[in-house]
């Protein structure tokens, strides 16, 4: 991380951490656990959420919320392995492209 961040205020996301809390546990109801090390998207009515699991020191998840998505017809047929190899090993790494 580059930037510094700064430490959140008591009660400062209170809302915003019980609905995480709240959607992760609505993820584990559907059956399928979340397991570490992996990187996974949760489409929700109003976003997709990207899941960084980690296993290193206890259980560490990194999340990006995605407010504007398309689903497109369209497959990358990337191999895990491959897309490991691209981000510089396993996790949500970023890339620019263009200039």
């Amino acid at each position: 991380m580059f930037f510094k961040q700064k430490k959140p205020k008591a009660g400062e996301f209170d809302y915003e951490v019980a609905r995480i809390q709240r959607m992760l546990d609505f993820v584990g109801e559907t059956g399928k656990p979340l397991k570490a090390p992996n990187v996974e998207a949760i489409i929700c009515n109003d976003c997709v959420v990207i899941l960084d699991i980690k296993d290193d020191a206890g259980e560490k998840v990194s999340m990006c919320v995605v407010k504007d998505f398309r689903t497109i017809p369209f497959s990358l047929n990337f191999t895990p392995e491959q897309v490991e190899r691209f981000n510089g090993g396993s996790g949500v790494r970023s890339r620019n492209f263009g200039g």
